[in-house]
């Protein structure tokens, strides 16, 4: 299916669409790149010490995924257990918010994260672990909550919680419970306004471009 014939269509796609579409527009790349490929440890080895550079970070997503689903989120917490600057540890976390609810190593991280020194990384923490949904993560987030000192952060930890509780993540967001906020993660997440042909259209312009980007 082209790009133009997706954003040309406006209607909103299911999770099996949507994945569908991704997968067919990255396939050709995944392909060349997995038959090139001599030594799977070896490849991924070389990303990762990308990654701990803070280099190329959706190139080297693309490729670990392609490589192996769970070698991207084993790749972030390995990263980030030795990234020193707090904004690079907050991106690694955000990345590891999309695959939080398929990947318990990506929740693995949401946990570890949670006792991050610096309070930004604490928030993303809980934003992984609310998108997860899963309710094993729920005595790290209480325990968490006691001994938190900053507001934020303790308000962050709480809508999680209730996301979890609910089984909701849209709670996270929508605090009050109005049901007027959705958060939208992935594309096949229910209710987000972005499940149309167009931001699909979008996302995978840019799985190609990654794939086309020279590391």
């Amino acid at each position: 299916m082209s790009i133009s014939s997706i954003s040309s269509r406006r209607d909103p796609v299911t999770k099996q669409e949507a994945l569908a579409e991704r997968k067919e527009a990255a396939e050709p790349f995944a392909s060349r790149y997995r038959a090139s490929v001599e030594d799977t440890e070896a490849e991924a080895q070389r990303l990762k010490v990308l990654l701990q550079n803070g280099e190329y970070l959706r190139p080297v997503k693309v490729r670990l995924q392609a490589l192996g689903p769970e070698l991207w989120p084993e790749a972030l917490l390995e990263v980030y257990g030795q990234a020193r600057h707090a904004d690079y540890r907050r991106q690694l976390v955000v990345q590891a918010i999309f695959v939080a609810r398929e990947s318990e190593t990506a929740r693995r991280l949401g946990v570890a994260a949670l006792n991050d020194r610096s309070y930004g990384v604490r928030i993303r923490a809980t934003q992984v672990l609310a998108y997860s949904l899963d309710r094993s993560v729920l005595p790290a987030l209480r325990e968490a909550l006691r001994s938190e000192s900053r507001d934020e952060v303790c308000d962050s930890l709480q809508a999680a919680i209730s996301a979890i509780d609910r089984q909701n993540h849209n709670v996270y967001v929508d605090r009050q419970e109005r049901g007027n906020c959705r958060w939208g993660v992935n594309p096949w997440d229910p209710g987000d306004p972005a499940v149309q042909r167009g931001v699909l259209c979008y996302e995978v312009e840019k799985i190609r471009e990654a794939w086309e980007t020279e590391i």
